[in-house]
């Protein structure tokens, strides 16, 4: 019994070891980028299609282990409404989609990844902000294998402001780039 307890302590160090190593490998999103225009530089994930609508002026994202890349696309009454401070000229826009560029690039290249579209703008319902699906791009081994469109069912979601905060707070709030 003794001899079991010792093994077992000696060894947890070296299993925490082994187990914070796996977990380090996993793949974290180091930029995401949406715009009218090309990006500079070189990615690793790139999406040339209607990504964005004429109203989309930020962003936010959240990305889920092993490969979902949820993208959160903001008018400027969602970004007022969680972020009040910010200064957003009124612009007339009809919420057509409009093609650009939405590229990603991680730490490690994951073996499959799925990009998931949501355009979002304020709610009639205080405390929500209403998103609408654009679409799901997919890649496996970095390479474009085709896109899926939303279920005519389930394409619209009512996120609660604390949750979109939530999101917002882990990864930040990014600008549209319309050069």
């Amino acid at each position: 019994m003794l001899f079991v307890v010792i093994t077992v302590l000696s060894t947890t160090p070296w299993m925490n070891k082994i187990s914070e190593s796996i977990r380090s490998a996993e793949p974290n999103v180091t930029a995401v980028y949406i715009g009218t225009t090309a990006p500079n530089g070189t990615w690793q994930f790139k999406v040339e299609d209607r990504v964005l609508t004429d109203c989309v002026v930020a962003y936010v994202y959240n990305y889920t282990p092993p490969g979902k890349l949820v993208v959160y696309e903001l008018d400027s009454k969602a970004l007022k409404v969680i972020n009040p401070s910010e200064e957003i000229p009124s612009s007339e826009c009809k919420g057509e989609l409009i093609y650009g560029y939405l590229t990603a690039n991680f730490t490690k290249l994951p073996e499959t990844l799925t990009i998931d579209v949501w355009v979002g703008t304020t709610s009639t319902n205080d405390g929500y902000i209403y998103f609408r699906q654009i679409g799901d791009w997919m890649f496996i081994n970095g390479s474009y294998v085709g896109y899926k469109a939303p279920s005519l069912s389930n394409n619209y979601m009512l996120m609660p402001i604390k949750e979109l905060g939530k999101i917002t707070n882990s990864t930040g709030i990014h600008v549209v780039n319309r050069r």
